[in-house]
């Protein structure tokens, strides 16, 4: 990905920006606030944002609505980017802040103050059901519950969330990292437990070990050692694989295309997000981490990606043990956020890893100019 360096005319832009960003994710140290927002801006970091500012005095770049569209696409992904790659903000809250935060728009595309984690949502709502201004609400079927500082626990009508705050979120090593920073209880719920022993009990542990049991690659990460029953691939397969290749390309997800009725479209293509050999073995051995200028996307034939990349279902799993992706059936393509298949192929790979969200695709923005 190019770096995109957007010259504000003051430096006190660049403060106030990082004071949005602080605000919105509490508990995100000011220093850290104050990097992010420079890398946003196409700065190597605080102090080369602040000295070149100081220098380059006469320089100011154009804002978003008058520049190109796809200069705009880039800019507004480099600002996903920086805020994904800190660890502290999940890829779903970093889709939406980025349109609020106006970083590079003179007009924000929404107001800041309608932004909220799940997280703050569920304090909010704590606080006024203690007031007795919320009383009952739809969502809910019970009220939230303090766990610990940082957590909070949500009982939807449906479903129960954990919610973490910025600095418990930036705590969990990579792999259990979600597209939000709300998990849920009966699945990557217990998973935090292995972060945070000071707050579940050796119970939500043992659960944990269980759920990743199914799960090869987690359970080395989470472990350190390889699952009792010899897994059809494992971390010190792949990374030979990577080693001997490393200017291939290994998946980490695929993505079906959604219609807005959540049904799947006549679509022969799934689209591939993937790493080459030596971003892959990083990714391997850091737990899941990886920075997103790291992702090249690629489209391939959907019976194309089933022969070669494999299948993983709920129950069971066939994958290539070669993994890597075939260079005569792809074809480079922009990033495609639509329909993260959780429970599909390659869905060992990405599931948790920051590669979700846009962060730049709105139709009030872009639709004008036939970009969503």
């Amino acid at each position: 990905m190019s770096n995109f360096i957007f010259y504000p005319e003051k430096i006190g832009f660049v403060k106030n920006k990082a004071k949005q960003l602080q605000k919105a994710f509490p508990g995100l140290p000011h220093s850290t606030s104050q990097e992010i927002t420079a890398v946003a801006l196409g700065f190597q970091g605080w102090f080369d944002c602040a000295s070149r500012l100081k220098k380059d005095t006469n320089i100011a770049s154009l804002y978003d609505e008058q520049i190109a569209p796809p200069l705009f696409i880039d800019r507004r992904h480099q600002q996903f980017c920086a805020l994904v790659d800190s660890g502290y903000v999940a890829p779903a809250d970093a889709e939406y802040f980025v349109r609020c935060w106006g970083l590079t728009s003179e007009q924000p595309a929404t107001g800041l103050s309608e932004f909220a984690t799940t997280y703050t949502e569920f304090l909010d709502d704590m606080r006024d059901f203690e007031s007795g201004t919320l009383s009952s609400d739809s969502h809910y079927a019970d009220k939230p519950e303090w766990i610990a500082d940082g957590i909070v626990l949500g009982h939807d009508i449906k479903y129960t969330y954990y919610a973490l705050d910025a600095q418990r979120f930036h705590a969990l090593p990579p792999y259990i990292r979600g597209n939000s920073s709300a998990f849920l209880r009966y699945e990557t719920g217990y998973w935090l437990s292995l972060s945070f022993k000071d707050v579940f009990s050796d119970e939500d542990r043992k659960h944990a070990l269980d759920d990743l049991s199914r799960n090869p690659l987690h359970t080395e990460w989470a472990t350190g050692r390889v699952t009792d029953e010899e897994p059809f691939f494992s971390l010190k397969q792949m990374r030979k694989v990577a080693e001997k290749h490393p200017d291939s390309w290994f998946p980490l997800s695929v993505r079906l295309n959604m219609s807005s009725d959540d049904a799947y479209k006549n679509d022969p293509f799934c689209y591939v997000p993937a790493l080459q050999g030596e971003h892959f073995i990083h990714y391997l051995d850091n737990q899941g981490d990886l920075k997103l200028d790291w992702v090249q996307w690629f489209q391939m034939r959907r019976r194309d990606a089933l022969n070669n990349i494999g299948w993983i279902p709920y129950s069971g799993m066939t994958i290539n043990p070669d993994i890597r992706l075939p260079e005569n059936l792809i074809t480079p393509c922009k990033p495609y956020y639509h329909s993260p298949f959780k429970h599909g192929p390659m869905a060992e790979f990405e599931y948790n890893t920051a590669i979700e969200g846009g962060g730049f695709r709105t139709i009030d923005e872009l639709d004008d100019e036939g970009v969503v």
